[in-house]
């Protein structure tokens, strides 16, 4: 148990917390068997998929000084993850809940915004803002972990947009379907599949869908205000997108053109 709450999980830890989400998904669908199977199918594929992604990480190395020597420590590999880690496994269970919980009728079949959703969906927003400082803080940030945190946000936007595109408003589903629009633009586009750089703007409006998601399915929120948010948040989320595909072309062409010496 320390090492969990350390962020220090094992494989047959994983299991335990795969195992763990398979009964939250199921409690959370409720009602008849064939619903809290349904709700196990829907909200289990992240977790898992998050859990054996971790289970399967690389080691790799941690080079600093211990009384005036080279300690040379082998971390990750065999199952062994950080705290960030374990956030973010947390984050991908939570999600899976909050999609089980939209099984139900009043979600389901009346289109109705209900805490047994939003109280999963909004803690996993939320984290998203602390796996990133987990790792810096406690040295364990790598480049693999950085891959897992943004599929396993965009996952979650994917998710969660899809039950706010039931509840609230369709173009939520925008927020959850971009960033996987522009990777398939890539195959088509290979000038898209190049590096950008680091820019505020992007994370800015990153965190602007987490909020929206968050605010627009919590049931005390106005519908409008909901759908408002929402669709700013997704026309916000194009545009970006937008102007990184004209960067991307307008460096495709820079270096078409470029003449010769």
């Amino acid at each position: 148990m320390k090492g969990i709450l350390a962020g220090r999980w094992r494989r047959r830890d994983f299991a335990m917390g795969v195992a763990l989400a398979v009964v939250a998904d199921a409690a959370v669908a409720g009602g008849p068997w064939p619903r809290r199977l349904a709700g196990v199918a829907l909200g289990l594929p992240l977790p898992a998929a998050v859990a054996l992604t971790i289970a399967s990480e690389p080691p790799s190395t941690i080079e600093g000084s211990s009384d005036g020597g080279v300690v040379d420590e082998r971390v990750g590999g065999g199952g062994v993850s950080g705290p960030a880690d374990a956030v973010t496994f947390v984050r991908s269970v939570l999600a899976g809940c909050a999609v089980a919980g939209a099984l139900t009728p009043e979600t389901l079949g009346e289109g109705r915004r209900t805490w047994r959703v939003a109280g999963f969906a909004i803690p996993a927003l939320a984290l998203d803002a602390v796996d990133g400082i987990v790792a810096r803080t406690t040295g364990t940030a790598s480049t693999h972990g950085a891959r897992l945190d943004t599929e396993t946000d965009a996952a979650v936007f994917l998710l969660l947009s899809g039950v706010a595109a039931r509840t609230v408003t369709p173009w939520a589903f925008v927020i959850g379907v971009a960033r996987y629009a522009f990777v398939a633009g890539g195959r088509v586009r290979p000038a898209w599949r190049a590096d950008l750089p680091p820019s505020r703007r992007r994370r800015a409006i990153a965190a602007l869908q987490g909020v929206a998601l968050s605010v627009a399915l919590a049931p005390v929120v106005r519908r409008r205000v909901g759908r408002v948010l929402l669709t700013s948040a997704a026309a916000a989320l194009v545009g970006s997108f937008g102007r990184d595909i004209a960067l991307l072309e307008t460096r495709r062409d820079s270096r078409r053109f470029r003449p010769r010496t």
